[in-house]
């Protein structure tokens, strides 16, 4: 299993570096050029470091048997949105539909991006737990609420969305607590994570005793 966790990493590693090695050539060498299949293959490329870091991401936590189904989502999600974003670039769509979608992919995959990062952290106290159920729920909630949003009003652009009259009521200001309360608890789980007051979380009952035995709990 580990085997095959490091050879996906490796084969994102690879997307992202030839990604960044066509771009960073691009913009040395081909810059003003006004072919527009080079263009569109620069804005593939551009996707494909974004998708491929998210993806990476994602896969990351593959070995852990317990979330190897929240992985396979992740790259699913990841796989679909750099393909569809490519359709759409090369296909150059105007549907405002299309581009939704293809827009709702881009925000699913960052957050699950950093839900994934959440969970690659070593709970060891009870209070980050805590923290990191609450960091879960608040990036699910706002994710909800911005693809709502943008099925909703998004027409053009996410300015003139955010400028809407509707950013003025409800919406505006649950996508204001919720944003805030996304990046707070985010902030603070891996921090809250270095306390040493909170009780240790261990999964096994006999190491429980153990380090009760071990370490026994003082009130001071």
């Amino acid at each position: 299993m580990m085997e095959k966790s490091q050879w996906g990493l490796k084969t994102f590693i690879g997307i992202i570096l030839g990604a960044g090695v066509f771009l960073a050539i691009s913009f040395l060498f081909l810059a003003g050029s006004k072919n527009e299949t080079l263009i569109k293959c620069i804005y593939i490329a551009m996707v494909a470091v974004f998708y491929g870091l998210t993806g990476a991401i994602g896969y990351s936590i593959f070995a852990r048997y317990h979330l190897q189904q929240f992985s396979l989502i992740t790259l699913s999600i990841n796989v679909l949105g750099f393909l569809m974003t490519s359709v759409a670039i090369f296909s150059e769509t105007k549907s405002t539909t299309f581009i939704k979608v293809v827009i709702a992919f881009a925000i699913l995959a960052i957050a699950l991006a950093q839900i994934t990062m959440l969970y690659k952290i070593e709970i060891i106290n009870r209070y980050a737990a805590v923290c990191r159920i609450v960091a879960v729920a608040m990036i699910s909630l706002f994710t909800l609420l911005l693809l709502v949003m943008i099925f909703q009003y998004f027409n053009d652009s996410f300015v003139n969305m955010l400028n809407g009259q509707q950013f003025n009521g409800n919406e505006g200001k649950a996508f204001g607590a919720l944003l805030s309360l996304d990046i707070a608890f985010t902030a603070i789980t891996p921090l809250v994570n270095k306390l040493i007051n909170g009780r240790i979380v261990v999964e096994n009952p006999v190491e429980e005793l153990l380090s009760h035995i071990q370490q026994p709990e003082t009130n001071i």
